[in-house]
């Protein structure tokens, strides 16, 4: 029974993707520009076709087998900050073992974050994204308090969720395509064409809307050197320590 489950399902892939395309799994760091971009690619690519497979809980989650069924049945797109974890992993191999993970520079996320905890501070369920409880006067602290305990309890999290994507991408039954904020602030058309071109999606550049970038999409500042101005010496001298040296190098990020 299990096995002609196995074999409609993969039959059912097949007549999805002819019919309709691949479905698209944005999977990101937060603060990256992910939802921005996420709305972009859904109204471009998939006439707003957009649906969540995990709780959305980060820097932990855990990605729903039936929803991710759902989701290659109607060739849509998700964004998700599901992490690398191995039940994760092997549903992907199973199910669908290719997707995009979009990074940032954890140094420029982690202030976007601190700011974002901010302004969801009276929004429980925006709050309970977050799986790493906050000290009970934590909004009641100076930014540069917060930004100390985000460096300490947020910061590694970040990091090893990137490292761990990385580590996973070395699994041949896997096909990830790692694409960072940066490039999509230097040069948009270069960054989608990337995305374009892993789906096999041709001429698409025209069919992307022209977003603003406002608040209503987690849309702030779109800097990219900021926590250097923000940041004591001695606490960049930290987060940069914390970085592996092959990130660096992998997401051309300056130390």
């Amino acid at each position: 029974m299990q096995f002609i489950r196995k074999v409609f399902f993969l039959l059912l892939i097949t007549f999805s993707i002819l019919c309709y395309g691949e479905p698209v799994i944005f999977n990101t760091l937060p603060k990256s520009g992910s939802v921005y971009i996420g709305k972009t690619l859904s109204d471009g690519l998939k006439q707003g076709r957009f649906m969540t497979i995990s709780n959305n809980t980060f820097p932990s989650d855990k990605i729903s087998s039936i929803d991710l069924e759902a989701l290659i049945r109607t060739e849509s797109i998700t964004q998700e900050h599901f992490d690398a974890s191995e039940d994760n992993l092997l549903i992907l191999k199973e199910k669908l073992p290719k997707l995009i993970v979009h990074v940032r520079d954890p140094r420029q996320a982690l202030i976007s974050w601190t700011h974002h905890l901010n302004k969801v501070q009276h929004s429980e369920e925006a709050l309970d994204y977050f799986l790493l409880s906050l000290p009970k006067k934590y909004f009641n602290w100076s930014f540069s308090k917060q930004l100390a305990w985000q460096i300490d309890h947020y910061f590694p999290a970040c990091v090893k969720w990137i490292q761990d994507w990385v580590e996973a991408s070395r699994d041949d039954n896997l096909e990830i395509l790692f694409t960072t904020y940066e490039l999509f602030v230097e040069n948009p058309k270069e960054f989608y064409t990337q995305i374009f071109d892993f789906y096999h999606i041709s001429s698409a550049i025209d069919k992307l809307p022209c977003l603003p970038k406002e608040e209503i999409y987690h849309y702030r500042k779109g800097e990219n050197e900021e926590w250097r101005k923000l940041m004591t010496k001695s606490q960049q001298k930290k987060v940069t320590k914390l970085i592996p040296k092959e990130l660096f190098t992998k997401f051309n990020w300056k130390p």
